[in-house]
């Protein structure tokens, strides 16, 4: 296997939903473990992207993961998130947001190492 392929490998973290992953880690819990969890993995995997330069294909993995994740809602009928009242849609947009935020972080400290 060659090289860029293996820099690669990491990025299959986002063929997993991990907002239900998480969602579902801090349920049985009873913990924000899962979101702790995949805010760091996030943030790491967006500070390794720019590292190796592969921002493009963390942009096209999270586009995957988006749609994987609201696919999954939407097959699933309205998934309903233990002790909420509100809408699943809004959880997990939310949560998608908090996760491209903690990527963007890690963009924004990645592209201080790739300049040294």
């Amino acid at each position: 296997m060659n090289g860029n392929h293996l820099q690669k490998l990491p990025f299959l973290y986002f063929l997993l939903p991990y907002v239900h992953l998480s969602l579902m880690v801090d349920f049985y819990l009873h913990s924000l473990a899962g979101i702790i969890g995949s805010v760091l993995i996030t943030s790491f995997l967006g500070f390794y992207a720019r590292k190796i330069r592969q921002v493009p294909f963390l942009i096209t993995a999270n586009f995957i993961n988006i749609i994987l994740t609201y696919l999954i809602i939407r097959i699933k009928g309205l998934l309903q998130i233990p002790h909420t009242g509100y809408s699943p849609y809004l959880a997990v947009t939310l949560l998608l947001l908090l996760f491209i935020l903690a990527q963007a972080v890690g963009v924004f400290w990645g592209g201080f190492y790739t300049r040294n």
